[in-house]
Order: structure tokens, then sequence, then C-alpha cells
């Protein structure tokens, strides 16, 4: 009877169970590494792309704001001369075409509208963790900020020309003014014999202190959107400088 032997392998040593530990942990942590500076790359990558988007929309909003502010400061110089006639206190008859023509320069709403696509994303999408440079997210808040006071101050502005409305349509007849073809543009003619609907001087003093009110809020809106320009131009200026884009 044959008897035969077995073979015996050799018992690992601990060293070596250690030795197979080590490399799976360093080979695991050195993929969580790569996996970790892949997903920052991406991310300061999508930073990057942000911040181009964000310099497009403030180009164009300053160029908004500056079309605003001058047809604002052209419209404010109309009211004050608005003021300054409809506040005699006996309004000729000469007068009455003048006060047409000008009730005809005041009523273009003076309506903005700021770029949103970029602080949409921003806002929305959680954008704003990706914005690691602490000068530049604060300037960005900042400019938000801006941007809502401008709506705000819009906004009321807009109900002051409502209420305009409300008292000049006692007192004008839309008959004699000329319209423009393009709604943009302000009336620049009045037809002859122009005369008022209702002359009552209580209704004429309501009607100039309502137009009053918008030269205040005209010249509120007036001073944010300056501020509102000056943030854009900052922050312009801060994200050319940190992200080196041109």
């Amino acid at each position: 009877m044959e008897v035969h032997s077995h073979t015996h392998t050799p018992r690992k040593k601990f060293t070596h169970y250690l030795w197979e530990f080590l490399m799976l942990f360093l080979a695991v942590f050195c993929g969580f590494i790569a996996e970790s500076e892949r997903e920052h790359m991406v991310e300061h990558q999508r930073e990057k792309q942000y911040m181009r988007s964000m310099l497009k929309d403030l180009y164009s909003d300053t160029a908004t704001i500056k079309r605003v502010y001058n047809r604002a400061s052209v419209q404010i110089t109309f009211i004050d001369s608005l003021i300054e006639l409809g506040n005699h206190s006996s309004i000729m008859d000469a007068d009455v075409s003048k006060l047409y023509l000008l009730q005809g320069k005041t009523t273009r709403f003076l309506n903005i509208h700021f770029e949103d696509g970029t602080s949409s994303q921003l806002k929305n999408a959680g954008g704003m963790r990706l914005i690691r440079n602490d000068k530049v997210s604060n300037s960005i808040r900042q400019y938000w900020d801006h941007v809502e006071t401008v709506y705000r101050v819009r906004d009321r502005l807009e109900l002051a020309g409502e209420n305009i409305a409300d008292v000049s349509s006692r007192i004008f007849y839309n008959s004699f003014f000329v319209f423009p073809k393009d709604p943009l543009d302000i009336v620049n003619e009045i037809k002859p014999g122009a005369k008022f609907i209702n002359d009552d001087p209580r209704l004429i003093a309501e009607y100039i202190n309502r137009v009053h009110t918008k030269s205040l809020r005209t010249r509120i809106y007036l001073t944010e959107l300056e501020q509102a320009d000056s943030a854009a131009n900052l922050l312009i200026t801060l994200i050319k400088k940190e992200y080196y884009l041109e």
C-alpha cells in the first residue's frame, strides 16, 4: 500500500498580509485622491465658465444702465420745466400747448432689465458654492443688492406715472398729441388749437403735485442707476483680475 505525501504550502507571515493591506489601502487612497482632484478641476473649470458668462452679462448691464440713465436724465429736464410752468398762478392760452408738449415728453416709462441668466444659475443651481474667491462672491452679492434696489425704485416710478395718468386723462385731450410711429420715441409735436378738458386750478395743482412725485422718484432712480453702474464696473475689474480674463 503506497502512502502519498502531501505538499504543504508554507504559511504566509503576518507581514505579508500587512503589506497586501497597505498596497490595497494605497490603491484605494490614490484613487480617491485622483477622483477628488478631477472633481476640483471640473469645478474650477465651471467656476471660470461662470465668470466668463458673468462678464458678458455685466457688459450688457452697463450698456443698458447707460441707455436708461441718459433717457431718465433727458426726461427729468422736461419734468422740471413742466412743474415750473404748471405752478404758475394762472396758465395763459399760450402755455396750454407747452404743457401738452411737456406732458407728451414725460410719459415715457423708463423700464430696465438686467441680464439674469448667469445670476439665476448661481442662485438656484448652487453655483455660488463654486465661487471660491471671497472678494468676488461678496462683490457679486453686493451687485445683486443694487439690482434689486433699482427694480424696486423702477416699480415705484412706474406707479408714479400711473398716478399721473389718472389725473392727466381728465385734463388733456389725446387728439391733440401727434404720437410718433416708434412708441419708444417722445412726443415732439402738438396739433394747433390745443385746450384742456378741465382747467380747474385745483385739478391742475393735483396733476403738478403728482408730477413732482415722479420728479423725486426719477432722481432717486438716477442715483440708484449710478450706484448699480459703479458696482457692475467694480465687479468687472475684480473678475478680470482674479480670473485672468479679458
